[in-house]
């Protein structure tokens, strides 16, 4: 274990390990898991479609308008459960739409983040075939991540957690949401 550094998804100063893949060393966030130090290319990729599923009117409108105003996507679609979200996932993929990423809260009514990013995996499956290219996932949540939570997320990949705290500051997340958002379209663009 090193040396304390802060973690864009976590919002604070994490322990963190040292990882050996593809014959690189990273340095990733105990808690989480995401690699840190990670800056976003040059060039400001934009999505065309980006979805969000939030129980909570506050955080969707929040989010959408940190998606428009930084340039992160030409359209935003927001859904009060996970349920909701699915429906339209499915419609987008059926009709060759296309998502480029997906935001969901992990605790909402109805369906919940986890359940909801599993389904939508198995809709990528059947509809898209088993090698097909897997939409990115930001799972976005208050709740710490622990090593039950960090399991429960493997199953999704691609896949990262953000942690939007207790008592979310909508400036600070706005800056955090930009630069994972901003990284996680750079890479898709690779």
């Amino acid at each position: 274990m090193g040396d304390a550094q802060y973690c864009l998804c976590c919002g604070e100063n994490v322990p963190t390990n040292m990882v050996y893949r593809d014959g690189n060393t990273e340095i990733t966030c105990l808690y989480c898991g995401f690699v840190l130090g990670l800056k976003e290319k040059e060039g400001g990729a934009m999505a065309d479609c980006i979805l969000t599923a939030d129980d909570s009117s506050t955080i969707r409108n929040l989010m959408t308008q940190i998606l428009k105003e930084k340039g992160l996507a030409r359209e935003v679609l927001s859904f009060e459960n996970g349920m909701v979200f699915l429906t339209e996932f499915n419609k987008r993929i059926s009709s060759e739409k296309g998502v480029n990423l997906v935001i969901l809260d992990l605790q909402m009514p109805v369906l919940d983040g986890l359940k909801a990013a599993m389904t939508l995996r198995a809709i990528e499956k059947k509809k898209m075939g088993p090698s097909s290219k897997k939409v990115p996932i930001i799972f976005f949540s208050a709740r710490k991540c622990d090593e039950f939570l960090k399991k429960q997320l493997s199953q999704c990949t691609p896949a990262v957690y953000f942690n939007k705290g207790e008592t979310p500051d909508p400036t600070a997340i706005a800056d955090r949401i930009n630069h994972l958002v901003s990284y996680i379209l750079s890479k898709q663009r690779e």
